[in-house]
């Protein structure tokens, strides 16, 4: 938890120009690492683009749902577009909102994303009660965390 942030940075930046990195987070690993983007911001070359994916679910999932008697594992957490713009990128937030997700509002924001350059920031909130289990090795040196 918080370390993908910092993996799509130097992911990016270890490849030749222009180069693309995508990130896949919770909304409390990325909190973990959120200055990383100001790294990018002040690293990144001409064309290279960082792509933030953000599912908020406002809690510290992985502990939540993956020990039991957990406390504390709520979030109140920035406005991740703000600031994604405060470091010079973009952004978009889906969901969250009183009406249901219409059919292209994803396919409109993942386009968005894709066409973008620079750092770009989707904020996806995200049903708090949705869990996802942890993977594990193939060779079975990590077990399976369930999450209930």
């Amino acid at each position: 938890m918080g370390y993908s942030l910092c993996a799509g940075v130097a992911a990016t930046l270890a490849q030749p120009a222009p180069a693309r990195a995508i990130v896949v987070a919770g909304d409390g690993g990325i909190q973990m690492t959120l200055c990383e983007m100001a790294t990018f911001s002040q690293h990144k070359r001409e064309g290279d683009s960082l792509l933030v994916v953000v599912f908020d679910n406002s809690m510290l999932g992985r502990v939540a749902f993956g020990f039991v008697g957990s406390k504390g594992c709520e979030l109140e957490g920035p406005d991740l577009v703000a600031l994604a713009k405060a470091y010079g990128g973009a952004g978009l937030r889906i969901g969250g909102g009183e009406e249901p997700l219409q059919d292209d509002e994803v396919a409109v924001a993942v386009a968005a994303a894709m066409a973008s350059t620079g750092l770009f920031l989707m904020h996806v909130v995200i049903d708090p009660t949705l869990k996802a289990d942890m993977a594990k090795f193939k060779d079975g040196s990590i077990a399976l965390m369930e999450s209930g």
